[in-house]
C-alpha cells in the first residue's frame, strides 16, 4: 500500500467503547484514523438512520478535538448471513457459542477496512478486549475470533494488523477518566433498537457491565453517554452473574473492591458487598433446553424458541462450563500495557 497520508499510516477500528477509546487515547502520537462500521450491529441502515446521524455528529466532534480523521464504512453483512441458522447446524463446532464471537467478528471488522486503506494506512490496530493470560486460557476451550493469534495473521498488500491494549477493562477505564470526566462519550450498547437520542440503552448486560465498572472507578456514568436513574444496572448484573457465574469482567471488579464502600449510586454498595462475598465459580447453563433447540429442524426450532421466551427459558445466556478450576486462571495479574 503506497501511503500518501504523510501524518498517519495507522488505522484504528473504533466503536466508541471502552477498549477502542483506550486505544485511541493511548496511541495519539500515531494520529490513528478512526474507523467505525455501520451495519455490523443490531442497528443496521437505513432503519436507524437518525441514530447513526447522531453517532457521526458526536464522534466527528471528538475526532476533530484530537485532530484525528474519522471514517465510516457501511455493510449489509448482517442481512446476507443468518447467524442463528449457522449456530443451529454447527453448535458443537461453535461450542454452543455465537457465530459472531466464535468465528466472524474480527474477520468481518478488519476486512471491511480494506478498500479504505488504499493510500491511507498500512497498519491497522484492533483494540484487545481481554489480556494475554485470559485469551490464552479461554482459547484452549472456547474458540474466540478476537484473538491476536487470528487477527494478526490477516493481511492484504503490505498492511499489518496489531492487537492493542492488553490490560484489563477496569484498568482501561481508570486510564481514560480524564476523557470521561470532560464529557467524553462511551458507546458500548448492543441493544439500541429504540435509541435515537442516547448512545446506550442503559438496560442490557453490556451497559450494566460498563456502568458497574465506571462507578467502581469513581466516574459518573451520566456524564459519558449513560442515563442511570435507579439501581437497575446493579440488579441486572447480580442476576446475570448468579445465573452464569462470574466472568472475567466480574473477576476484574471483584479483585478491586475497596474495604469501605461509599458509592453514591442506588444499589452500588449492595452490589459490591454481594460481589465481594460471591464464590468464584462458573454455573452450569441449561444445555438440556439448548440441545432440544439445536437437534430440531431449524424451522421448528425457531418456533420452540418462541415457546421458550414465553416460559422465560433463556438458552443463549452463558457457556458450557470450563474444565474444573480453569475460570481462576482467567484472572491472573495483567502485564503492563504494550506499546505499539
Amino acid at each position: 500500500i503506497n501511503v500518501e497520508d504523510s501524518e498517519s499510516h495507522t488505522g484504528l477500528l473504533f466503536s466508541g467503547g471502552v477498549d477502542a477509546t483506550y486505544s485511541m487515547l493511548s496511541n495519539l502520537k500515531l494520529k490513528p484514523r478512526l474507523i467505525m462500521h455501520w451495519g455490523v450491529e443490531r442497528t443496521p441502515f437505513p432503519e436507524y438512520f437518525d441514530y447513526w446521524t447522531m453517532v457521526v455528529e458526536k464522534y466527528s466532534k471528538i475526532a476533530k478535538s484530537y485532530n484525528l480523521s474519522f471514517n465510516f464504512t457501511k455493510s449489509n453483512i448482517l442481512e446476507i448471513i443468518d447467524p442463528r441458522r449457522i449456530e443451529h447446524f454447527y453448535y458443537k463446532e461453535l461450542y454452543y457459542g455465537s457465530f459472531w464471537v466464535r468465528l466472524q467478528e474480527s474477520l468481518v471488522l478488519l476486512s471491511l477496512t480494506a478498500p479504505l486503506s488504499i493510500n491511507r494506512f498500512d497498519k491497522l490496530l484492533i483494540a484487545a478486549s481481554e489480556w494475554p493470560t485470559s485469551i490464552e486460557t479461554r482459547s484452549q476451550y472456547r474458540p474466540h475470533t478476537a484473538n491476536p493469534e487470528v487477527d494478526e495473521k490477516i493481511r492484504w498488500a503490505s498492511l499489518e494488523v496489531k492487537h492493542d491494549g492488553f490490560i484489563k477493562r477496569l484498568a482501561k477505564i481508570k486510564e481514560i477518566t480524564d476523557y470521561l470526566n470532560s464529557d467524553g462519550e462511551l458507546r458500548v450498547c448492543l441493544n439500541r433498537v429504540d435509541a435515537t437520542r442516547d448512545l446506550n440503552c442503559n438496560r442490557c448486560e453490556k451497559c450494566g457491565r460498563t456502568i458497574v465498572q465506571l462507578v467502581q472507578a469513581n466516574v459518573d456514568p451520566n456524564i459519558c453517554g449513560f442515563n442511570v436513574v435507579d439501581s437497575y444496572p446493579f440488579q441486572l448484573m447480580k442476576e446475570y452473574y448468579t445465573k452464569i457465574g462470574l466472568d472475567t469482567f466480574a473477576l476484574d471488579s471483584k479483585g478491586n473492591i475497596p474495604v469501605d464502600l461509599n458509592y453514591g449510586f442506588p444499589g452500588a454498595n449492595e452490589y459490591f458487598n454481594w460481589l465481594k462475598e460471591y464464590e468464584v465459580e462458573e454455573k452450569e447453563v441449561n444445555l438440556f433446553y439448548r440441545d432440544i433447540f439445536n437437534r430440531l429442524p431449524y424451522t421448528l426450532a425457531k418456533l420452540v424458541n418462541e415457546v421458550y421466551k414465553v416460559l422465560g427459558i433463556e438458552i443463549f445466556w452463558g457457556n458450557p462450563k470450563l474444565p474444573h478450576g480453569k475460570i481462576k486462571e482467567l484472572f491472573n495479574h495483567s502485564p503492563a500495557p504494550i506499546e505499539v
